[in-house]
């Protein structure tokens, strides 16, 4: 299973959806993982160090072509049509912001993973780490 890490396309963004350690950490449990090329530039992460975790570099049409996209905020229109169908996307979708982004993706068999979105929940607790569901990854576990 291939896992892709997209370069933020926010202006001002800092983040990526993954480091080098969790790359590294992905690469030892059996999975494939593509970053696009100056995805960690931003955070302090130049692409030697996602490649000595064990990721692939690649331009952006390769990493929307990965079986698993996670990316931080809602990409736009024309990338949420670059991933291919079957494939799932991990990300704080804004429905707000971009009304009918999910439904896009939705289309021919593409999937959604929405995160951050509505209003939370203040009486009960809620996991609020970025990205809880990668504890749902074979081999992942809550830290």
């Amino acid at each position: 299973m291939l896992i892709g890490v997209p370069k933020e396309s926010r202006a001002g963004e800092t983040l990526v959806a993954a480091t080098p350690d969790t790359v590294g950490k992905l690469v030892r449990l059996g999975y494939e993982v593509c970053v696009e090329a100056g995805a960690g530039e931003r955070s302090s992460y130049p692409d030697e160090q996602y490649r000595a975790a064990g990721a692939q570099i690649v331009d952006a049409q390769g990493v929307w072509a990965a079986d698993i996209i996670t990316t931080l905020d809602t990409p736009s229109e024309a990338k949420l049509l670059n991933i291919r169908r079957g494939a799932t996307l991990i990300a704080r979708m804004d429905p707000a912001a971009h009304p009918g982004g999910d439904r896009t993706a939705r289309h021919d068999g593409r999937h959604v993973d929405r995160h951050g979105c509505g209003s939370p929940d203040l009486t009960s607790p809620v996991d609020r780490r970025p990205f809880p569901q990668w504890r749902t990854l074979p081999g992942i576990e809550p830290s």
